[in-house]
């Protein structure tokens, strides 16, 4: 568990130098709100992460066309940004799992559809 505010020392170690407050990034709150995203980044990616070329691969189609549905919004997977990075990554079971799922017409869900359809199944509702 991540220490709150209170509970951190005024000094904190961080690659091998104190934390003093004199740069805006070094201040105790902002290294608990760092450790708070890596968390949050660690616990998705306990799940395998995917670039957009792997992606394309998995779906049988070229990076520029991923780029192009991607931004049509037509690409239901929600993209995770690694913290500190520019990278975006896919979790491959999503990827996976919404290839699945074509609608009656044989489209893939939208971004938007795909949101409802995960709230959904979430919720224990049928998609």
């Amino acid at each position: 568990m991540i220490a709150e505010p209170s509970e951190l020392p005024t000094v904190l170690p961080l690659a091998g130098a104190p934390v003093t407050g004199d740069g805006p990034n070094t201040t105790a709150a902002a290294v608990l709100a760092e450790l708070r995203a890596i968390r949050e980044t660690l616990a998705v990616t306990s799940q395998v992460l995917i670039d957009g070329e792997t992606v394309a691969r998995l779906l049988g189609i070229s990076l520029s066309t991923l780029h192009q549905v991607r931004a049509r919004g037509d690409f239901g997977p929600s993209p995770v940004t690694i913290p500190g990075t520019r990278s975006v990554r896919f979790l491959r079971s999503e990827v996976v799992q919404w290839a699945a799922s074509p609608r009656k017409d044989g489209n893939l869900p939208t971004a938007k559809e795909w949101a409802a359809i995960r709230s959904n199944s979430r919720a224990g509702g049928v998609a």
